[in-house]
């Protein structure tokens, strides 16, 4: 087990001299001497990589080019990359751009001469860094050195350096990537096109992208006074080898790889695989269906939090709505969400990682060994306690090519008070046969980070985030881990915010071909590049203004956690519901122009999108048109606890303190209702998930399954896949 922590960037208070300033300013509230107790409300303040200072480099640099003074054009250019690596430029209608994806835009409307020239003066800098990083066989330099100097001639080179190490090791979301640009660079000599063609075929059939395979190829095939290739002791021509791949690398063929690389893999008992919090498709659209009657197939308890504060039943509802709420408390205690593997569940207590037998329910394993270190005691001051509130849990682990990787709390519930523990959180990769860490990463730093959101796989690959807190404020980076070994490949800044977000956690990111959407703690939605971390755009949205009390010494101005919700694509388009903001939004995932938006109302949480709808829960079920956000229905939950609805087939699932409310997906008609009570489920925040033939109905302190008698599993799971597709 490794425990390596890569360094956070420098400290935030080097990048804008007005972060410093409004640190000194939450220090200065929390030396306010004591003042009667009242009601405020507090506004979010975000601050992103964006000054007068930049904004005079942009300037200058676009005077250089009406001049058309490309020497200074070219050293303008590279001084701002290296001079604000974490720079943004406002976007009109979204909020921000990267200072490198714009950058990168000017550099391909330059002229030749513009491009020459900065070959000429960077290629030798560039040389330097590949000498190293090729003698090192140091990816980390490698990488450095393509995204420093992107336009030299050596980050081709760097590229396909990349590319390769990546096809070798199975992370082939990243190999299709580097290859497809690799593909479109001229620059390259020609006795390497046809293997980079062919590699780039493989890689987008491992990862299942068979239009991306055709079109590899295609040009594979069309490959003119290319030497011939060897392959599999055979000389061939570029034509003869397209030909012979285009079978092999059939589109059927592709998508049963990219189905085994993520984890869907079917089994003889369970025909629909249940991987991640999305599923395998990334819209949380399950298979299955359970009616009346039921039975309790089998229970197992759940590790939980006993010095975690829950949430009063008396006075608040499970999305926090309130008269008056004890701030930093959330509105559930544990929100546990259950993912399959072959035969088995893994489900992800408070401290721990439970492995169950699918068929009756039998505890294989419990791994908490990885998670219990022994941190140092905090000591609990008033000042210590305004950055520290009580933490709610949720966790979705991930079950994949015989792992399971998960988000989990670190430090010993003994030994911290209930406003402080957990400590952190920290990415780990279990073994899935015996539960045995592979790998357990904290996020690190100086000030040290956490990571904040429940991460999502694709390939061998980790998407998450780390949220830093700095005297008061957060500083908030995206971050791609290894899965393989745990290292980073690559981490963003994307701000810093004034909500302490010390309570909070970050839903899964949603992954595309070649972006990756991701929620920040700044209240902001990131598309990032996502072999390099780019900056594609960031939409921003105003947090509800939060209710806080001035008391004593103190401010409480904690942000409540929110059940995770769901990000994901349709249609070209990503579909987001701010946790923390009013309205759910529609927005176009490559350029981040908004299509629409939509008031949520009581309906808070995005659980599910199909073809045609997206739904929401809270004190309302919700579904919106997807194309044009209008509300095709609503339906009110009972005055009761709820919690976490499901969408399988076109039924909605909608767990309300005993009883599960059964709806039409189509019209939000109840089609029947299940009656818990005999089970013993008592009011409280409840979670769903449908799985073939099985409902499981995760509670604060166990999972139970049920399903209907006589009607196995596997039949129930098949009838609803076929009519699903």
């Amino acid at each position: 087990m490794t425990r390596q922590a890569p360094s956070i960037s420098r400290s935030v208070f080097a990048r804008s001299g007005r972060l410093l300033f409004a640190a000194v300013g939450a220090v200065f509230l929390c030396l306010t001497p004591p003042v009667a107790a009242q009601r405020s409300v507090y506004q979010f303040v975000a601050t992103f990589d964006h000054d007068e200072k930049l904004q005079r480099g942009l300037e200058r640099l676009q005077q250089a080019g009406e001049r058309k003074a490309w020497d200074e054009w070219v050293t303008l250019y590279q001084q701002l990359l290296d001079e604000r690596p974490d720079g943004v430029v406002p976007l009109e209608g979204v909020g921000y751009t990267g200072l490198r994806t714009h950058l990168d835009h000017l550099y391909g409307q330059a002229p030749a001469e513009a491009r020459q020239l900065y070959r000429t003066r960077f290629d030798p800098a560039a040389k330097q860094l590949w000498d190293q990083a090729s003698a090192a066989a140091d990816s980390p330099s490698m990488r450095r050195l393509y995204n420093r100097f992107r336009q030299s001639s050596y980050a081709h080179r760097a590229l396909l350096w990349l590319a390769n190490r990546d096809m070798d090791q199975g992370e082939f979301t990243h190999a299709r990537m580097a290859f497809a640009r690799l593909a479109r660079d001229p620059s390259g000599p020609p006795a390497e096109v046809p293997w980079v063609l062919l590699k780039w075929a493989v890689a987008a059939s491992q990862v299942g992208v068979p239009d991306e395979v055709t079109t590899a190829l295609d040009q594979l095939g069309r490959v003119a006074g290319a030497p011939e290739m060897r392959i599999g002791g055979r000389t061939m021509t570029a034509a003869e080898v397209a030909r012979r791949f285009r079978s092999e690398l059939a589109p059927g063929k592709a998508a049963a790889k990219a189905a085994e690389s993520e984890g869907s893999r079917g089994s003889s008992k369970v025909d629909a695989n249940w991987p991640a919090f999305a599923g395998g498709r990334g819209d949380r659209l399950m298979t299955g269906k359970v009616a009346n009657p039921i039975l309790q197939a089998w229970q197992v308890g759940l590790s939980t939090a006993a010095n975690a504060r829950a949430a009063s039943r008396s006075d608040q509802g499970p999305w926090g709505q309130t008269n008056y709420r004890s701030m930093g408390v959330g509105p559930f205690s544990q929100l546990s969400l259950p993912v399959t593997y072959d035969d088995n569940l893994f489900i992800q207590g408070a401290a721990s990682v439970q492995c169950v037998r699918i068929s009756d329910g039998k505890l294989l394993w419990t791994a908490k060994d990885p998670f219990e270190m022994n941190l140092p005691r905090p000591i609990t001051t008033r000042f210590s306690s305004y950055s520290r509130a009580a933490r709610t849990l949720q966790g979705v682990p991930i079950a994949a090519r015989g792992r399971v990787y998960v988000r989990m709390p670190v430090g010993s519930m003994d030994g911290y008070s209930s406003s402080r523990w957990p400590a952190d959180y920290a990415l780990a990769a279990l073994d899935t046969r015996n539960g045995e860490p592979i790998w357990l990463r904290l996020a690190g730093g100086a000030p040290a980070g956490t990571y904040y959101n429940i991460p999502t796989l694709r390939s061998n690959t980790l998407y998450s985030g780390i949220a830093t807190p700095v005297a008061g404020l957060t500083e908030y980076r995206a971050t791609a881990v290894d899965a393989g070994s745990g290292e980073s490949r690559w981490s963003t800044y994307l701000g810093t915010g004034s909500d302490p977000m010390t309570s909070t956690d970050g839903s899964p990111p949603a992954v595309g071909e070649d972006i990756v959407w991701v929620e920040s703690s700044l209240h902001t939605l990131n598309a990032l590049d996502a072999l390099t971390g780019d900056i594609l755009w960031i939409f921003r949205y105003q947090p509800r203004p939060t209710q806080y009390y001035r008391s004593g010494w103190q401010d409480t101005m904690t942000q409540t956690n929110e059940p995770l919700s769901l990000i994901t694509t349709s249609g070209g388009r990503v579909l987001f519901s701010p946790r923390w903001g009013d309205d759910c939004v529609a927005l176009d995932g490559r350029t981040g122009k908004l299509i629409w938006t939509k008031p949520k109302g009581e309906a808070r949480t995005m659980f599910a999108v199909d073809a045609q709808r997206s739904y929401l829960c809270g004190d309302q079920i919700q579904a919106l048109d997807i194309a044009t956000g209008a509300t095709k229905w609503t339906w009110a939950v009972p005055d009761s606890f709820g919690g976490l609805a499901a969408l399988a087939g076109n039924r909605i699932y909608v767990p309300v303190g005993p009883m599960i409310y059964v709806l039409d997906a189509a019209t939000g008609q109840k089609v029947d209702d299940i009656d818990l009570h005999k089970f013993n489920v008592e009011p409280g925040y409840n979670c769903i998930t449908i799985i073939g033939g099985r409902l499981y109905l995760t509670l604060g302190d166990r999972l139970v399954a049920y399903e209907q008698p006589g009607v196995p599993q596997s039949a129930v799971g098949r009838e609803e896949i076929a009519r699903n597709e």
